[in-house]
């Protein structure tokens, strides 16, 4: 992927997280699932982290990256508490978790990536 296109992924994606994260919707019923709302901003921002490690080539600016994006969901959590949503420490605490997964989903990818590729190459 060219860096252009992963820039403009991630910010379509923070665009999107922005919108769910402060727009007034109501909120589905799962049913009894403990710390279902932890788990989905995890998910969330494990998906923010990993897209983020696309736009950067070195490992310092990854963490860069990830430090910004951990701003981001304190800037949001913050603006939560004033279009009348709840603001929560737990939720920065859960996006902080999928941040870190995300970066490490990403390292593990990276190291097996070259032989995943060379493994379907030999396929043929």
């Amino acid at each position: 992927m060219n860096l252009t296109a992963a820039r403009f992924v991630l910010l379509s994606y923070a665009a999107l997280i922005a919108y769910l994260s402060l727009s007034s919707g109501e909120l589905q019923d799962w049913g009894d699932i403990a710390y279902l709302d932890k788990m989905q901003h995890a998910m969330a921002y494990s998906g923010f982290g990993f897209l983020g490690c696309f736009c950067v080539s070195k490992w310092r600016q990854r963490w860069a990256i990830a430090v910004s994006i951990l701003l981001f969901s304190a800037v949001i959590e913050v603006l939560q508490g004033y279009v009348g949503r709840q603001t929560s420490w737990h939720d920065l605490i859960a996006n902080t978790i999928g941040i870190v997964t995300g970066l490490l989903c990403y390292r593990i990818w990276s190291l097996y990536r070259p032989r995943l590729v060379k493994s379907l190459y030999s396929i043929r």
